[in-house]
């Protein structure tokens, strides 16, 4: 990859929505029509309201479906960030905590052989990442029309939080949980909740992730190839990524 340009993806194109079976937006409905019913993502997940489907590309991209399973129509919030586990890997931390054993955040010992968690951030908006500017309106987190039975199925961005382990893709089942389920580290739900906000750019924000997240050395990262034909880090991309990481932690301290 030279330089950054491609991996500065328009949030527009990386989520734009492709409607399936039904499932448009509840809008502009007759006076006679069910009013939809507010869920919250998770909450509706537990309860079975709704089922959501996570298949990674590789730990740049995730394809999810989120479906209605009820017979009324639903409008589903979302957090502003999320996490996504390999579901073998999410049921041995289960497992683990079953047994009165502690996650310890990304707990390898539990799954060494794993494949890597991912982060996302459920912000949505028209500007390119890094492209946001104090006059736009802030990004608020996405919200799913749903008819009933329907379903919407989206490309997010995501980011790898456990350098090393082996890269996501299609043929391993993901599940989505909260991000607090792989980390409750402030500065990781910061860096996400910013690039969905359009405020960094994926590769620098991925970067700065890996270090906060993982203590990977910067001399390391240098070496990192990225997934496809997008080359390898660049010299831009580390430095802006080092002061990312040193900006989240300091911001992050000041409101622990």
């Amino acid at each position: 990859m030279a330089g950054m340009g491609r991996l500065r993806w328009s949030w527009a194109v990386a989520a734009s929505m492709v409607f399936c079976g039904g499932a448009v937006p509840v809008r502009g409905q007759s006076p006679t029509a069910a009013s939809p019913a507010e869920v919250e993502l998770f909450d509706a997940i537990r309860k079975g309201r709704i089922a959501v489907r996570v298949v990674p590309t590789s730990y740049f991209m995730v394809t999810m479906t989120v479906q209605n399973r009820t017979r009324q129509p639903l409008k589903v919030n979302t957090p502003e960030v999320f996490a996504a586990v390999a579901t073998r890997r999410l049921r041995a931390w289960q497992t683990a905590s079953r047994r009165g054993r502690s996650q310890n955040d990304y707990a390898p010992q539990y799954d060494p052989g794993g494949t890597q968690s991912l982060g996302g951030s459920f912000y949505y908006g028209d500007a390119s990442p890094g492209a946001q500017s104090e006059s736009q309106p802030k990004r608020k987190p996405a919200e799913f029309s749903l008819l009933p039975g329907g379903r919407v199925t989206v490309k997010i961005p995501t980011f790898c939080m456990e350098f090393g382990l082996p890269d996501p893709n299609p043929r391993i089942a993901y599940t989505l949980v909260p991000l607090e389920v792989v980390t409750r580290n402030p500065a990781i739900k910061k860096v996400l909740a910013e690039f969905g906000q359009g405020k960094h750019h994926q590769a620098v924000a991925q970067l700065a992730m890996w270090h906060v997240a993982n203590g990977t050395p910067w001399e390391k990262l240098a070496q990192v190839r990225w997934p496809g034909n997008f080359g390898r880090v660049t010299p831009v991309q580390l430095r802006a990524a080092r002061l990312l990481a040193e900006q989240s932690r300091r911001t992050s301290a000041k409101t622990d």
